[in-house]
């Protein structure tokens, strides 16, 4: 599929041979501290060997500026266990000794559970995503698309919603809160 817009769209980057997508937000505090280690973590994923089993990884960064989220997807949660095991701490430590002091509360392990995509052209300015998932979003209008991600643990789903821009977002009722974190894309590494 031809991306045709700067910002890939949820649609355009899901592989289908994904088994399992990581989902860990780092919280940085400040749009400089955000933007460091977005550009520490991109050169140490690019200045390595690509992970056995890796297949995408996405950084979207908070709009307001306090932290990343990555969207990570593998072929299976034993590749991601042994990267965890073998190479991630050496590549975290490194990002640390530029920006300390960097919150990780933890990543969520997902499948994909469902996807609904009601504007697959338009660009995406805005991703929304909401824990636990709601199914207003994908009825919503102004809604790009909306991808619910369910945990393998017992935590709730999340919902992944595009958005045009944050216009649409407010205009649709949507707010950002305890629950909605909204995020603008960065960079695939």
């Amino acid at each position: 599929m031809t991306i045709n817009h700067p910002t890939p769209r949820l649609h355009e980057i899901i592989r289908p041979d994904t088994g399992t997508f990581l989902l860990s937000r780092w919280g940085t505090g400040t749009p400089d501290r955000t933007r460091a280690a977005a550009e520490a973590i991109a050169e140490e994923w690019t200045a390595g060997a690509k992970p056995e089993g890796h297949l995408a990884q996405h950084m979207y960064l908070d709009v307001d500026g306090t932290g990343i989220l990555h969207y990570a997807q593998w072929r299976s949660d034993e590749a991601h266990l042994e990267f965890a095991r073998a190479v991630r701490p050496a590549v975290i430590s490194r990002v640390d000794r530029l920006v300390p002091g960097i919150e990780r509360p933890g990543l969520r392990r997902t499948r994909l559970h469902r996807s609904v995509v009601r504007d697959g052209e338009r660009a995406a300015g805005i991703l929304a995503v909401t824990t636990p998932a709601t199914p207003e979003t994908e009825t919503r209008p102004g809604a790009l698309a909306a991808y619910v991600h369910v945990g393998t643990d017992a935590g709730p789903a999340v919902e992944l919603a595009e958005w045009a821009d944050m216009a649409a977002y407010e205009a649709a009722g949507g707010r950002p809160g305890p629950d909605v974190r909204l995020y603008t894309y960065y960079r695939a590494v």
